[in-house]
């Protein structure tokens, strides 16, 4: 085995050990520290493996699949955010406040993603020590996460696994791939774009934690795709090179756009599209109208008062109709509801447990297909 090879295993192997204990183990590791040994790792690698020089070619070509790839993500997430709502950002606005939280965050993307070119151009072919090396950054990445989950009880931390700890597994295939390929700048600059503007934005999409995982582990993944293809088609001229991009492009964002359409009408998020499928609402509603449901908890519900549309489930059915009475007692609400276009109520009273939300958004029309298709197949 060459000695590169040992020194890399050696160095790898405690890496993960350090991460593995004080992250796993006691729980007590924090950012400064992560700083303080990925410093210490980029030392003994330059005395030990040395320092290759840096792979420019075709740098640019790649830092613009990652830029539009971002750019496009950060356009229809924020997009998706009309129809799921927002969130303000957690983090504090103030100039002072922002320099603080992103600068050890920016520190540690520049050294551990440095660190991560100098080792992987010493063992690229070497796959079991690409492996551990991946291994060693993802744990990098995720040990401040890992420190404060308890795993006696991890049923109450699915979201920050979710969130935090699957995306991060595909981020790290991407950039490792990367460092075979480039250098260290295009890594630098996807993890720049992806990871600091949550420090300095107002608002935030309320994805929820499983939407939002989804979209954070399928950027990495396109943007390899796009990647891999790029130097597959090297050989081919510039112009054709130009268009599948943007043919590829298009692809992406309409991949991401079907994805949130089904997300938004699964009714797995707080807000949620359903058809209109009958005339019992018109003049205020008609067939093929789509509504935009909002999904209220039980105070909310209470809140309610008469002319209110009301959404609720009935005998496995989605019934969009008006609040027609109010009954309230000291421990039960129940609703009677009435379709604007019916004679008489429905004549049965909704329990809160019946009901999805209301509505106050429609979109006209675009509906009528699945309307037309309903018709056609339960004739």
């Amino acid at each position: 085995m060459k000695k590169s090879y040992v020194y890399a295993t050696i160095m790898l192997s405690l890496s993960c050990c350090f991460f593995f204990l004080t992250s796993f183990i006691f729980k007590s590791i924090n950012k400064y520290e992560i700083i303080g040994v990925l410093l210490l790792l980029i030392v003994l690698t330059y005395i030990f493996l040395g320092l290759d020089r840096s792979k420019k070619r075709f740098e640019k070509d790649i830092i613009l699949i990652i830029l539009i790839s971002s750019i496009s993500y950060y356009v229809i997430t924020y997009l998706s955010g009309l129809f799921f709502g927002f969130n303000y950002n957690v983090y504090s606005l103030k100039i002072i406040n922002i320099l603080k939280n992103i600068f050890p965050v920016i520190v540690t993307i520049v050294i551990s993603e440095v660190c991560r070119f100098m080792i992987n151009t010493k063992i690229k072919e070497n796959r079991y020590i690409l492996v551990l090396s991946f291994i060693t950054f993802f744990l990098v990445d995720t040990c401040l996460i890992f420190s404060k989950i308890d795993f006696s009880n991890i049923s109450n931390h699915i979201d920050e696994i979710s969130l935090y700890v699957i995306p991060s597994i595909s981020k790290n295939i991407l950039l490792t791939y990367l460092t075979t390929k480039v250098n260290y700048k295009t890594q630098i600059t996807y993890r720049l774009i992806n990871e600091i503007p949550i420090y300095m934005v107002p608002i935030v999409p309320n994805l929820g934690p499983y939407l939002q995982a989804v979209c954070e582990l399928t950027l990495p993944v396109i943007i390899l795709i796009f990647v891999n293809n790029f130097y597959k088609k090297l050989p081919m001229n510039k112009e054709k090179i130009k268009n599948k991009k943007n043919y590829k492009i298009m692809y992406i964002i309409t991949f991401i756009f079907l994805g949130i359409v089904v997300s938004f009408t699964s009714g797995l998020f707080k807000h949620q599209a359903i058809v209109i499928a009958s005339g019992s609402m018109e003049p205020c509603l008609y067939r093929g109208d789509v509504v935009i449901v909002e999904k209220l908890n039980s105070e909310e519900i209470k809140d309610l008062n008469t002319d209110d549309i009301l959404v609720f489930r009935r005998d496995n059915k989605i019934v969009v109709h008006r609040i027609y009475k109010k009954y309230e007692s000291s421990k039960e609400v129940f609703f009677e509801t009435k379709g604007d276009n019916n004679d008489n109520p429905d004549g049965y009273l909704i329990e809160i447990d019946e009901v999805l939300g209301t509505t106050n958004v429609k979109i006209k029309y675009i509906g009528l297909p699945t309307v037309l298709l309903y018709d056609l197949f339960s004739d």
